[in-house]
């Protein structure tokens, strides 16, 4: 039974996703099916690869990762960014697809140094903080951002002193309050600071970020339980709600297919999520680390989209997992899914668990 959750969950995602992007804009439907179709084969290929062989081999995929980024820094184009890489006539985002690597080697790491002094803790956050800095430099804070919450959380429950993380997190929260102001771009702080200074006027906009937030809220307000209609949404099928099959899909599908649709596809990421965590409980290390860090990561990435769409975050720019257009979000995710799928097809139970 256990071996047929994840594909079976994925596939119906999969469905939800091609059903929404062709009823939002056909043109992009036959793009977003290749995607799928390449992303569930590399789940099926991957998956049954032994997973012993990533770990033992994970410092050298940590090594390819970073020079992937280093590559994408000098290479790779966007609008006025430095985030994409052209393959065979797929653009690809290489952020995304780091970060199975970075969880490879960052549960392999983890495992290796437990119980976790303060030396190796060090050693460890600068693991997290190359990529990661890489990654800021595009810029795609995003992304940086998606990934760092896992990676602490990881460091977290493998049983590191709360003495050391306070510590350096007070030196961390410090820095980034003197720095971010410099270093972050000027729609990076817009959008931080249009959520903070909110407007009680949804139909007023006094920035982008404003006018996004706005937008994708008068989509999901006017929805009812069944929605408008696949097809039929005003807001984005008039074009009032941007990115309206990216960042803004769950605006999109909320007010077409209703709260309906929006709590099915909620329902599929919690039912996910909870039978992840139970295979954590059931895990040898450094697999459960593995899972745990790609579990927490899945559920960050929901959880700062469907913020975004209803105005409790930032807007980041974060897809909606296997559900918004695109391809490297959802081969990233699958690859993850895959090595997860891997690591619970040859677990037998233990009596140990990490949380």
């Amino acid at each position: 039974m256990k071996r047929i959750v994840i594909p079976t969950i994925l596939v119906t995602l999969d469905l939800i996703s091609l059903l929404i992007i062709h009823h939002l804009d056909s043109a992009l439907f036959a793009k977003q099916l290749s995607f799928v179709l390449i992303s569930l084969t590399l789940f099926y290929l991957v998956s049954k690869i032994k997973p012993t062989m990533f770990f033992q081999h994970s410092f050298w995929l940590y090594l390819a990762l970073n020079l992937l980024l280093l590559f994408t820094l000098f290479f790779g184009h966007g609008r006025g960014t430095h985030r994409w890489l052209s393959v065979a006539g797929l653009t690809l985002q290489a952020s995304q697809l780091a970060i199975p690597l970075l969880g490879l080697f960052l549960a392999a790491l983890i495992h290796h140094f437990t119980p976790i002094n303060f030396k190796s803790l060090i050693l460890i956050l600068v693991t997290i903080a190359l990529p990661a800095g890489l990654i800021f430099l595009e810029p795609d804070l995003g992304t940086s951002l998606l990934f760092l919450f896992p990676a602490l959380l990881l460091i977290f429950v493998a049983g590191v002193k709360s003495s050391y993380l306070f510590s350096l997190g007070s030196i961390v929260i410090v820095l980034a309050l003197l720095t971010f102001p410099i270093l972050l771009k000027p729609y990076q702080r817009s959008r931080i600071l249009s959520f903070i200074k909110t407007d009680s006027n949804v139909t007023r906009s006094i920035s982008p970020s404003d006018y996004n937030r706005n937008q994708a809220l008068i989509a999901i307000g006017s929805a009812g339980l069944w929605g408008k209609g696949l097809g039929k949404g005003t807001q984005s099928q008039l074009r009032f709600l941007p990115e309206k099959q990216t960042d803004f899909i769950f605006a999109s599908l909320t007010e077409e297919g209703g709260f309906a649709l929006a709590l099915m596809i909620i329902i599929l990421y919690v039912f996910l999520i909870i039978f992840l965590l139970k295979q954590v409980r059931l895990s040898a290390s450094p697999a459960n680390l593995f899972i745990f860090f790609v579990t927490s990561l899945f559920a960050w990435q929901i959880i700062i989209n469907l913020g975004g769409n209803l105005g409790l975050m930032p807007i980041t720019g974060l897809t909606l997992p296997f559900i918004s257009y695109g391809g490297s979000s959802m081969i990233s995710l699958a690859l993850s899914f895959a090595l997860v799928q891997a690591l619970i097809n040859e677990t037998k139970p233990k009596s140990k668990a990490i949380i």
